[in-house]
């Protein structure tokens, strides 16, 4: 049985087992971390926040996706190099944006319209660049399970994702510092 944890102490005992499928284990966060040490450091993570092709027969969107401008905003005050990367407006493929910008977190939105779209974007970074890739969004936070099951999705975070964001950010910059290159499943599983 593949068992999914939290990182946060305070839920701990809320454990969610994952069907066994024989790949690694993925983490649950929820909104509920704690403040203590939120901005330790940055200027070392590049990071992408991807908003998947969304498949509508018309464009229902006005603005830029607000989630992943918090996101934006919480990184660049850490320090870290930020792209979002709207995959209804960029003309590149979100495998050749992988390629060129090599981000070391990835953050992919999804509400239900657009999961499978999610899916396929991080399996479409994975297949190019080895980072650390993190769903999260109004599906992802309703059926945590479905996307823990996809090989392709290290993190999944329920709720609010901002101080989640940072922890998971403030994490991979403390292996980034002390391994020459990143392995998902050496930071996985320390």
């Amino acid at each position: 049985m593949r068992i999914c944890l939290s990182v946060c102490p305070e839920i701990s005992a809320q454990r969610l087992a994952c069907r066994e499928h024989g790949r690694t284990p993925h983490q649950f966060l929820d909104k509920d971390l704690s403040d203590n040490g939120l901005f330790e450091g940055g200027n070392n993570v590049r990071v992408a926040l991807i908003n998947p092709r969304f498949r509508l027969p018309i464009d229902t969107r006005t603005t830029a996706h607000l989630g992943l401008a918090y996101l934006a905003a919480m990184s660049e005050q850490r320090g870290d190099e930020v792209v979002i990367f709207d995959a209804d407006i960029e003309e590149q493929t979100v495998a050749e944006f992988a390629q060129q910008f090599k981000p070391d977190l990835v953050g992919i939105t999804a509400n239900t319209p657009q999961v499978k779209q999610a899916w396929r974007t991080a399996h479409m970074i994975k297949e190019v660049h080895d980072c650390l890739i993190v769903l999260g969004g109004p599906h992802v936070s309703v059926l945590p399970e479905e996307s823990c099951e996809k090989p392709y999705v290290d993190v999944v975070v329920r709720g609010e994702g901002e101080e989640a964001w940072i922890e998971i950010s403030n994490r991979l910059e403390t292996y980034l510092k002390a391994q020459p290159e990143y392995h998902t499943s050496a930071f996985m599983h320390p």
